[in-house]
């Protein structure tokens, strides 16, 4: 579900790849689940690198940091609308 909020948000060109890789887990509470992914262009190059997270059904974030690691953008998205809830 991490991949595809991902994909929404970045809006990735049909050329380039979302490649979930694995990395060792950091601490997070209980509620947050994280995931770790490149983006990858036709010719096999890295464009970016992402720690994406959510938690529970309430919010989603992540964080895109350059080929060299230099953190570019930081967004968290909330997942529900405040006014559903009664």
């Amino acid at each position: 579900m991490i991949e595809q909020y991902l994909r929404n948000a970045l809006q990735v060109p049909h050329n380039y790849r979302l490649v979930e890789i694995e990395k060792a887990r950091e601490h997070h509470a209980a509620s947050c689940t994280a995931r770790y992914f490149n983006l990858i262009d036709e010719n096999r190059n890295l464009v970016a690198g992402f720690d994406a997270w959510m938690v529970e059904q309430s919010f989603f974030g992540f964080f895109r940091y350059s080929p060299q690691g230099q953190l570019l953008e930081r967004k968290t998205v909330a997942l529900y609308s405040p006014t559903a809830r009664h």
